[in-house]
């Protein structure tokens, strides 16, 4: 994953380099590289195995002029690099500082050229999150930006028993785990209606073209720190999935399963994470393992797309 390879090429720079979002209360300095956009390249004869991909690279630290060098340094290691599967990266948007309540950010932008050595579906920038611990009729999630012929997809838990939005399927993956999707029209956002008053939090895609459910599963663990969300049986070779981790306990983090990318609704001890790859065999997919940094009880899911062939 090119998420991989831009890690190891900044990870010396600071002691925490981590991927879309730092846990609670991280202490500065730190660097966040988050994939925003992924543009799979095509032809007339169909895809090929190249992808423009966007990246940002946010340092945060007690001072702007720490920012800067943190960037600084992140530049003299990714503007122009090329090796192992990126053809060519550059800096195009150097980025500007602010201060915010935990410290002081800057953000730098690069446009990456990489091979993908598996042409699949790719995620079209990273997810959007919601969580919302009042109990209400219905919950409005923001939706990232998609083009004519994505797929919007959202992952939630609600302990709703029958939680619609107009124009959308649902799936069950069951133990409160669900999940929606629909071809995009319009619209940045949608409304999940529910039959009672309930909490909900949500985790929110855009898949590039256009994708239907293959399969689906849930699981819960007891009093544990690794918690596995369940293998699925894949009948597509150019599948993407999700997989889920649902927590309600005090303070903790979430810890993603090994490779895997994604992001987390919730504050406190009150969390759904949700991660994405690629599924390119058919097939059991095997089990992905989050960890809480706490001994807790949890949910987790899994839910497999296909090609709408």
């Amino acid at each position: 994953m090119i998420e991989n390879q831009i890690h190891a090429r900044i990870e010396a720079i600071t002691a925490q380099v981590l991927p879309n979002q730092a846990p609670e209360n991280t202490p500065t300095p730190y660097l966040l590289y988050t994939v925003l956009d992924a543009e799979p390249q095509r032809t007339l004869n169909g895809m090929v195995a190249l992808t423009k991909y966007t990246v940002g690279i946010e340092a945060w630290a007690d001072s702007l002029n720490e920012c800067n060098s943190l960037l600084a340094q992140v530049r003299s290691q990714l503007d122009r690099y090329q090796g192992g599967d990126i053809h060519r990266a550059f800096c195009t948007d150097p980025g500007r500082g602010e201060q915010a309540d935990q410290g002081f950010y800057k953000v730098s932008t690069y446009t990456v050229w990489a091979t993908d050595t598996t042409v699949g579906p790719s995620i079209r920038g990273t997810g959007t999150t919601y969580a919302n611990s009042n109990a209400e009729f219905s919950h409005t999630v923001l939706l990232p930006s998609a083009q004519d012929g994505d797929t919007q997809v959202v992952v939630f838990r609600t302990t709703d028993a029958n939680p619609t939005a107009t124009g959308w399927t649902n799936t069950s993956m069951g133990n409160d785990l669900w999940a929606m999707h629909k071809a995009y029209t319009a619209g940045n956002d949608v409304t999940i209606n529910l039959d009672a008053d309930n909490p909900l939090k949500a985790t929110a895609f855009t898949l590039i073209g256009q994708f239907t459910v293959d399969a689906s599963a849930s699981a819960t663990t007891t009093s544990t720190t690794a918690h596995a969300a369940p293998a699925v049986t894949s009948t597509t070779t150019s599948g993407i999935m999700f997989v889920s981790l649902s927590t309600q306990a005090s303070n903790h983090t979430h810890t993603y399963p090994v490779g895997l990318t994604g992001v987390s609704a919730g504050p406190g001890g009150n969390k759904l994470s949700t991660c994405y790859e690629p599924i390119t065999a058919t097939g059991s997919t095997g089990t992905r393992t989050f960890t809480t940094s706490i001994t807790t009880n949890a949910e987790t899911g899994t839910i497999l797309f296909k090609p709408a062939v």
